[in-house]
């Protein structure tokens, strides 16, 4: 069934190995299968493939190809996928650091939802790296976050508003 190019055929089959379910725990199979169906365009495997990659579960660690995969998955509109995205571009994680290409990330991350996108985001402003300083968005952002419960955001207001007074 694997072989026929059936793409939920080798998702399956990689939760299967990852999860030992009905068979024998196998990682370095799971990664296999999941790669097919990311290599698929199927947005959710390319963001698990990515995973993988970056933290060497069933693979050696590969951050550059775990940047590809996370790139694939962000521009299919995995937020999560965004964020990390723009992550390892600011921190140079698999690639040199590109602080304009993580604000992009973040920015399109932050607009899907993603507090810790929103967060750094915030952090970007603040200081003014990859965009101009500007501390009224930062604090907008931080806001938003903690709102919606980030508490690295609620814990940066609770900061500011102590050094404002």
């Amino acid at each position: 069934m694997s072989d026929s190019g059936n793409v939920s055929a080798h998702e399956i089959l990689g939760s299967l190995n990852e999860h030992g379910a009905g068979i024998e725990n196998d990682l370095e199979k799971a990664f296999g299968c999941y790669k097919k169906a990311a290599d698929s365009e199927r947005t959710a495997m390319q963001y698990k493939v990515a995973q993988m990659y970056d933290n060497g579960i069933g693979t050696e660690i590969d951050k550059a190809k775990a940047l590809e995969y996370y790139i694939k998955a962000a521009d299919s509109g995995n937020a999560a996928a965004q964020y990390r995205t723009g992550y390892m571009f600011e921190h140079g994680i698999g690639t040199d650091i590109k602080t304009d290409k993580a604000f992009e990330y973040y920015q399109t991350a932050a607009d899907s939802g993603n507090t810790d996108a929103m967060y750094s985001l915030a952090q970007m402003y603040e200081r003014g790296i990859g965009t101009d300083a500007d501390m009224d968005k930062a604090i907008e952002l931080y806001e938003k976050a903690s709102k919606k419960g980030n508490m690295r955001a609620e814990i940066r207001l609770e900061i500011l508003h102590i050094k404002q007074n």
